[in-house]
């Protein structure tokens, strides 16, 4: 009978409904967009050596990079109007900080600018 108690004190007891994500308005969602690729260009600016690898693809991708292919952990970035390859490695999931340096000298010696969001 104890037992009988036991399990029936530890009924779940439902979850508060979280807020719906998706109610917010969508030109919120493009400010906060531009505001965080912002935030991470000026992590990758700051010289920070704790650089993920996806925070680095993101920004390659901001500024018009796109994968052209991958060689094992090689990851080849390109783009139209940069005739230099980038490359990026995931290396436990962090990026190689020279790889990351040669991202941002090749942002400014073309002078890219930052794409808009679709």
């Amino acid at each position: 009978m104890a037992y009988n108690q036991r399990s029936a004190s530890r009924e779940k007891k439902p979850l508060a409904k979280a807020a719906n994500p998706g109610s917010r308005v969508r030109s919120q969602r493009r400010t906060d967009g531009r505001a965080r690729r912002r935030r991470l260009l000026q992590k990758l600016l700051s010289g920070s050596k704790n650089i993920r690898f996806a925070e680095a693809v993101v920004c390659a991708e901001a500024f018009g990079f796109r994968l052209s292919r991958i060689q094992g952990s090689h990851h080849i970035y390109v783009h139209p109007d940069v005739p230099e390859l980038v490359n990026l490695q995931n290396v436990h999931g962090q990026a190689k900080p020279y790889q990351v340096q040669q991202l941002l000298r090749l942002i400014e010696r073309y002078n890219l600018q930052m794409e808009q969001e679709p």
